[in-house]
């Protein structure tokens, strides 16, 4: 026993020089690791870390990895490992090139979540999209990274990049991440319609949460159906159709309940079944009745005079 603990003290020790010289290369949500333990198949896996921080490993349930060195993760699953591989030898590295998923949405010719390599620019994920459209804004990209339950953006001004050519410009891309081409003032519209105070298409300079859109149309009427808002998107290169509890958010502040909405999509506010059943809603669908029934009444006359 006394030999296994000087075996790993002397371990760890040389684990803090590989995590000195491994210092600058911190873990984030979206990394690609390759971890190696020698003579062990089992436990020798390629892992992505999620948008918790987290990796799928043995012994690492809700261990968050996020901000670690790769020398202090590598002491850290050695110490795990002790107890069921007889003098661990672990070793973690961050492979230079892999396929990553990104949302390329918004001003883009064919929206859609595409594959490209870590070593892909923001320029060259756009580009395998099919470009920008006519009214795409490259000044203004928006990169939307989710990292431990928090939303980052980060704004990439492309249309600098390719007049100066500057690198530093550009912003690396990890596994997850969502790219937004906004428009133009003609290409940046969102269509309201329904139980709002004044249904139309209303302009958006980047993409906002439902709420802002419904605010813009004046807001929810008396008898809106808060509970069953349809948004309508194309943004993901299909049309996707989706029923919103915005109740939800008002009640609970669930985010959730408030969505982002991209420019083209389309918001459809429902009446309430029973707006109907209420005094007002009884009057106006009187007040129809009853005119429909002296056009009918007219008619018959009319008839019965020229018969």
């Amino acid at each position: 026993m006394k030999a296994l603990s000087v075996f790993i003290a002397a371990f760890l020790a040389a684990g803090m020089a590989v995590s000195a010289e491994a210092s600058e290369m911190s873990i984030e949500p979206g990394d690609v690791l390759a971890i190696t333990v020698q003579g062990q198949d089992a436990y020798t896996k390629t892992v992505t870390v999620n948008s918790k921080g987290m990796i799928d490993y043995p012994f690492m349930n809700n261990v968050p990895v996020t901000g670690m060195s790769l020398g202090t993760l590598q002491e850290y699953i050695t110490y795990k490992l002790v107890a069921v591989v007889p003098r661990p030898v672990v070793l973690v590295s961050m492979p230079q090139a892999y396929l990553i998923a990104v949302s390329v949405l918004g001003q883009i010719n064919n929206p859609g979540v595409i594959q490209l390599s870590t070593e892909s620019s923001v320029q060259e994920a756009i580009q395998k999209a099919g470009g920008g459209t006519a009214m795409a804004r490259l000044d203004g990209i928006k990169i939307v990274r989710e990292v431990e339950g928090n939303i980052r953006t980060q704004i990439v001004n492309l249309q600098e990049f390719m007049a100066t050519g500057d690198p530093n410009l550009l912003y690396p891309l990890r596994d997850g991440d969502k790219i937004i081409v906004p428009g133009t003032i003609q290409g940046n519209r969102v269509n309201i319609m329904g139980a709002v105070a004044t249904p139309g298409f209303y302009y958006i300079f980047e993409n906002v949460r439902l709420l802002d859109v419904i605010t813009k149309a004046g807001g929810f009427t008396a008898n809106a159906k808060k509970n069953q808002v349809w948004i309508v998107s194309t943004a993901s290169g299909e049309t996707i159709r989706r029923a919103v509890n915005v109740d939800k958010f008002f009640k609970k502040g669930d985010s959730n309940s408030n969505p982002e909405v991209y420019a083209g999509d389309s918001v459809f506010v429902p009446e309430k079944a029973e707006a109907v059943l209420s005094w007002e809603g009884f009057i106006a669908y009187a007040r129809d009745i009853t005119q429909l029934l002296i056009v009918y009444l007219t008619i018959v006359r009319i008839e019965r005079e020229t018969s």
